[in-house]
């Protein structure tokens, strides 16, 4: 948690203790002012009068300030009596296990469900049982994304994996293709398979890599709570870089000249995916890859 949200969160209860300070010394010193001087009673009562206006800036401060972490107060008022209770139920249990921006980022998913669950009569309890199971089932979420986190390879590691893995696969079926290709049929399919050129091949295993990274970094998680599993944002991902992939592949073996992507036989291709993949396993033993789709 940064220093400036710390602050922020604490804000709250260390206002309130300083309105009630500020007030009891002003009330003090009104009535010391009035044993003194006709001017040191003026001054006493700028300085309260002062006192009094920071007093109503914070109190004001505190009237817009949502109760819950990172919701703002609109969205909080927006919920009923009942999910508002929930939530700051849920917070009770959580203030003290996890750092504002966790709670913030669970909080807002939540709120953004019960406000679309209230139109269709959904409660909290509905959609995420009560509030102590929702804290546990945060705060052993927050564990194991730091544990996975932790044990995570760093991104060149699941790069190489993903380019290994992926485009020995692809490069293997195309010169099996190019070797099971007969004269009739396979001729139009021949035509197809000249496109796989080496410059082609290269770039199949780059950006095979990619491909595959993208996918590995917008895995879902099924232990989420509920609007928090990363669903779309998976398939979203994946699906993209998949066709990113097909796409720079295909125009390249299309668009390069036979000069700089010459053909190679099918066995070399074969050859070459058994070798690439058996460098990716051995990588992968001796790095210890984790964190990767497969």
């Amino acid at each position: 948690m940064t220093e400036e949200k710390h602050l922020e969160e604490n804000k709250t209860d260390e206002l309130v203790e300083t309105i009630q300070e500020t007030e009891e010394a002003t009330n003090q010193e009104l009535e010391q002012a009035e044993d003194q001087s006709a001017s040191e009673q003026i001054e006493a009562m700028e300085e309260a009068e002062a006192k009094l206006d920071e007093i109503q800036e914070d109190e004001e401060y505190l009237a817009e300030k949502s109760p819950i972490a990172g919701v703002s107060l609109s969205n909080f008022k927006s919920l009923t009596g009942k999910s508002q209770q929930f939530m700051v139920n849920l917070d009770r249990h959580l203030v003290d296990e996890l750092d504002y921006e966790v709670r913030s980022i669970a909080y807002i998913d939540m709120v953004d469900t019960l406000l679309e669950g209230q139109q269709s009569g959904q409660t909290a309890r509905q959609l995420f049982g009560t509030p102590t199971e929702v804290a546990q089932s945060i705060i052993d979420q927050d564990l194991k994304v730091a544990e996975e986190e932790g044990s995570k390879s760093p991104d060149w590691h699941i790069y190489i994996d993903g380019a290994l893995l992926l485009g020995s696969i692809f490069t293997f079926l195309t010169g099996f293709s190019m070797a099971n290709a007969d004269n009739t049929a396979g001729q139009l399919g021949n035509e197809t398979l000249q496109y796989f050129g080496v410059i082609t091949m290269i770039l199949n295993y780059l950006v095979a890599g990619f491909a595959m990274l993208v996918t590995a970094k917008n895995m879902p998680n099924p232990d989420a709570p509920k609007g928090q599993k990363g669903y779309p944002k998976y398939f979203l991902a994946s699906i993209g870089s998949m066709v990113v992939w097909f796409l720079v592949v295909s125009f390249s073996g299309a668009l390069l000249p036979r000069a700089i992507n010459p053909i190679l036989p099918h066995t070399a291709y074969m050859i070459i995916a058994v070798i690439t993949f058996l460098a990716r396993m051995y990588l992968k033993r001796k790095l210890d890859i984790k964190g990767g789709i497969f």
